[in-house]
Parts: C-alpha cells; sequence; structure tokens
C-alpha cells in the first residue's frame, strides 16, 4: 500500500521526471525468533517481489531490526549421530502457547507431498509421560494427551512441515523438513494445563548419516497484553555458561567464537548465540539494524547475532540504542508536552537508522542522482564509524555490527 501510493502520487504530479518516483523507505521494527533463516519465509519473498516490481523506480527500503535475543537461549544447534536431546525449559503461568521449531538442513529435490525425512522427533512433559515421535512426514500431526483422574487433554502437539528454497523468481532446487513443537499455556481455567519445567525434545535418524538441527523458540506475545502473562521458553543446556564469575552477561563473542575462519570452538554446548538475528532479516530490499553502545562503541549485549555459512545471514548496519553502560536505551520524546522516556532494543535503533538512510537518499537527489541508480547507505554516502577492537578476532564483530556503524544523530535533548 505505501509503495502503491508512493508511486501513484509521483505519477500524478511529476510523469515526465527523470527521478521516476519517490525513494521509500519504511520503518518496520517487526520480528521472529524462530524460522528458516535462509530467505525463503514468505514475508521476505514478498518484500523481494516489491522491489523486484520497481521497473526502474527508486528503491523501496525496508528496515527491519536485529532483535534483542542474543542472550535469551532461543537458539541450538543438535548433531544427530544418532540420538540427541535437549531441554525445553517453560515457565509456570504462562497463559500463552509456546512454540519451538526445529530445522533441518537442505536435501536435494523440490518438496514432495509426503517425502520422508531422517529425521524423528518426540518430546516428553516434565516428569512424563512421552508422546509419541514422528518422523518427517508433510502434514502430520502428533499429539501428546496429559491425563488426571478421568479428564484428558492435549497438551502439546507436534507439526511436520516441508519448506522449498525457492525465491523470488528462482524455483525450488532444495527443501527442508521442519517440526513445529506446541505446548498449551501452563496456566489456564476450566482445562488442563501444560506442566511447567523442562521439557525434553529428543532426536533420532534411521542410521544412514548424521543429521544436523537448528532448534529455535519462537517469539511469545500475548493478543491483549493487558490481560495476559507471556513468559518466553528458553533451551537449557548445562554447559552453558550466560555470565562469567563477575556477574557480567556473556556476550557472542566472549563464549562462542567458533565460526568459519574465525577460531576454535570453545563453548562445547548446544545453545548458540551467533544464529539468533531476526528470522525475518536478510530479504531482498532490506536493511537489518544492530545495536550498539555510544559511549564505548561496543556492540550491546542483547542485540541478536547473525551467522557464517552456506547461508549466511548478518546485520547490515549497527545504529545507537545504549548511551552507555550504565545509562542504558536512548531518551526520546514521551507522551506529555516536554517529556522524555528512555526506548532501548534494536527496534529504537532502527527507527534512528530510517531517518539516517531516508537523509542519505534525499542527499543523493540534491547531488542529482536519479532513478535507480540511488544506493542505500552503502560505502562513503553514510558517514560510518569503524568497527571497534574488541578483545576476540576482529573477524567475528561483522556478525554483531554488520559492514560498520552509522552515526549517533544529535536530538538537541541533554546528554545523560
Amino acid at each position: 500500500h505505501i509503495a502503491r501510493t508512493a508511486d501513484a502520487i509521483w505519477d500524478a504530479l511529476f510523469p515526465d521526471h527523470a527521478q521516476g518516483g519517490f525513494p521509500v523507505v519504511i520503518n518496520l521494527s517487526y520480528g521472529l525468533l524462530a524460522g528458516p533463516k535462509d530467505g525463503t519465509m514468505a514475508i521476505q519473498k514478498y518484500m523481494a517481489d516489491l522491489n523486484a516490481a520497481r521497473r526502474g523506480r527508486p528503491p523501496l527500503v525496508i528496515m527491519l531490526p536485529a532483535g534483542n535475543d542474543n542472550l535469551e537461549r532461543g537458539a541450538a544447534v543438535l548433531s544427530v549421530a544418532p540420538r540427541a536431546a535437549l531441554d525445553w525449559r517453560i515457565s509456570p503461568e504462562d497463559r500463552t502457547a509456546n512454540y519451538a521449531e526445529v530445522w533441518t538442513d537442505a536435501m536435494a529435490g523440490a518438496p514432495s507431498p509426503d517425502g520422508a525425512h531422517p529425521l524423528a522427533i518426540a518430546v516428553a512433559a516434565p516428569g512424563g509421560p512421552a508422546g509419541p515421535g514422528t518422523q518427517g512426514r508433510n502434514g502430520q500431526v502428533c499429539d501428546l494427551t496429559l491425563t488426571q483422574g478421568a479428564t484428558s487433554e492435549v497438551v502439546a502437539r507436534i507439526y511436520c512441515r516441508q519448506n522449498d528454497n525457492g525465491t523470488a523468481g528462482t524455483p525450488a532446487t532444495q527443501h527442508r523438513h521442519y517440526y513445529v513443537i506446541c505446548t498449551a499455556p501452563t496456566w489456564r481455567l476450566a482445562r488442563l494445563a501444560a506442566p511447567s519445567g523442562a521439557w525434553e525434545i529428543s532426536l533420532w535418524h534411521d542410521g544412514r548419516n548424521a543429521v544436523a538441527a537448528q532448534l529455535y523458540v519462537q517469539s511469545d506475545q500475548d493478543l491483549t497484553p493487558a490481560h495476559g502473562v507471556a513468559r518466553l521458553a528458553y533451551f537449557d543446556d548445562p554447559l552453558f555458561a550466560s555470565h562469567d564469575a563477575l556477574g557480567r552477561p556473556l556476550d557472542t563473542y566472549m563464549m562462542d567464537t567458533g565460526l568459519t575462519g574465525v577460531g576454535a570452538t570453545v563453548y562445547p554446548g548446544a545453545i548458540r548465540q551467533i544464529d539468533t538475528l531476526n528470522a525475518i532479516a536478510g530479504s531482498g530490499g532490506a536493511l537489518t539494524i544492530a545495536g550498539y553502545v555510544r559511549r564505548d562503541g561496543m556492540p550491546a549485549d542483547y542485540s541478536s547475532a547473525g551467522r557464517d555459512g552456506a547461508a549466511p545471514q548478518r546485520p547490515d548496519y549497527a545504529c545507537v540504542s545504549d548511551d552507555g553502560v550504565w545509562h542504558t536505551g536512548r531518551l526520546a520524546a514521551g507522551g506529555r508536552s516536554g517529556s522524555a522516556v528512555v526506548m532501548q532494543g534494536t527496534s529504537f535503533a532502527t527507527g534512528e537508522a530510517t531517518r539516517i538512510v531516508a537523509r542519505d537518499l534525499l542527499r543523493q537527489l540534491d547531488a542529482g542522482v536519479a532513478g535507480p541508480a540511488l544506493q542505500v547507505a552503502g560505502p562513503g554516502l553514510v558517514p560510518g564509524l569503524p568497527i571497534p577492537a574488541y578483545p576476540v578476532p576482529t573477524a567475528a564483530m561483522p556478525l554483531k555490527l554488520g559492514r560498520e556503524r552509522l552515526p549517533a544523530q544529535d536530538h538537541g535533548r541533554l546528554p545523560r
């Protein structure tokens, strides 16, 4: 709607102008924790299609946040050879359903309606019972039923799906199986609730080859936040260390440097921080913005990190999300006249980056650059800041901060 409206206004007012249309920058501060993370989500294909349909007009730029889940224990990798298991801890008094996804590596060929995958899965409630396993058949559903007295209730379900790797205008040549695990709320009226505690996710395969699986906890949000209680579940691994000996949160490159070309893995557990980036990131025509601390230039510890590999996914740029370690967040205008409020997170860094990119495009227009030749936040267009030194190999830093840091804007407010 935004793109069509902008183009219609341009065509009505400036039909013969060489520019061809308005450059459009959209702040979409929205994201998901779980997903294929390979550019094949429907919304990612739609973004790419929007830009492919520009037909010589200036770019449509969609700004996305990197996410704030780097420390939330929401991503894990398991090598199933031939079995593996991981605890998924669900909190008590959670009035929303909880979801986790298990993704396999890509397999050659387009997906078939009922083709089986060698990876099988089952879940067990804390203290039992264990549900029956399901093995990779598209559309298969498997229930776990809890019985108390004369009452029986389905408290968990596994859905098996297939996902093709086709992107905008490209037919699928590979596919991936994935499982969606859903549990009922751990608190609900007049019905049996799902037990809280450590749910065990068990994976195994048919013995032909070792199978790698990526596990993600999905966002947990209530549609009516004034009435419900949503508590984000997380993976639980005894090898995971969330804080150092002084109580400081362990950011990605303090303990998880097992990256291609970066260094040896120093953390042997299943939980990962290098794969916590917003699942919608990496879309064609979109820029993903991470957060950094203005005082020292270091990445915000909560700002999600990308990954290298066959399907690389990382932030494009970083913008200020915190003024300092003790002055967290940034001052913004409040809802009352003359008031201010502290806002924190990569969504607010994305809002500021949106203004920077829009000003960048306007500068190019003032310089006489026209049409699709406009570049978005390219080298030398936005005056970027260098990546700061870090006590680990600097080749890893782009997975947290992207290509460079965008400068903070002067909003005219007193510094803290």
